[in-house]
């Protein structure tokens, strides 16, 4: 499978986050912390990225082999979850998710691709620590009326905020249309 954007094409059970405040949906990760080819994503509905790319598994009848999708990337996410109710038992399921999504460790690949724009941190989310996000500029690019950024901090596509032209008049601030995701300030 190829992966697909689950905002405009509902894959279920990870389009159930859109009626379900407390479900935590995962999207798989490589080994380098990209975005999994076969994994869906959704800025608005995929809640953060997990390993998911040949994680070792046990099969039925004994032994192990290595597996790779979102069902192996759930269960990381699940376990976080499990250790920080453990540590924390006073905190409510809403709690324990916007924990996770706020401590996910930013990764450019998801920006724009995942709620919380990262991967989920075990680390991070027992010890409430909240990574500085950046803008984190993964691609530039310019044409004769604007400058394309795509990164983390910026829906793919965005203009860039401020221009400066140069000409007989002096140096005059230009202001472009922007497009800055909202969701990036959570984490």
């Amino acid at each position: 499978n190829e992966e697909a954007d689950v905002d405009d094409v509902p894959s279920y059970p990870v389009a159930y986050s859109r009626d379900v405040s407390t479900l935590i949906s995962a999207a798989a990760t490589t080994p380098g912390g990209g975005l999994a080819y076969f994994s869906n994503y959704g800025h608005r509905t995929v809640s953060v990225g997990a390993p998911g790319w040949q994680i070792i598994s046990t099969q039925a009848g004994g032994g192990y082999l290595n597996l790779s999708g979102t069902s192996m990337a759930a269960p990381h996410v699940t376990g976080v979850a499990a250790l920080l109710s453990a540590k924390e038992p006073s905190l409510t399921p809403a709690e324990i998710k916007h924990r996770i999504l706020a401590t996910a460790f930013p990764r450019t690949p998801f920006a724009s691709k995942s709620v919380s724009a990262g991967q989920v941190s075990a680390y991070n989310a027992l010890t409430n620590h909240i990574p500085s996000v950046g803008p984190f500029i993964s691609a530039v690019t310019v044409n004769k009326k604007k400058i394309i950024l795509d990164g983390v901090g910026f829906v793919n596509g965005s203009s860039i905020i401020e221009v400066y032209r140069i000409g007989a008049g002096g140096v005059n601030r230009v202001t472009l249309p922007t497009q800055y995701d909202e969701s990036y300030l959570v984490p």
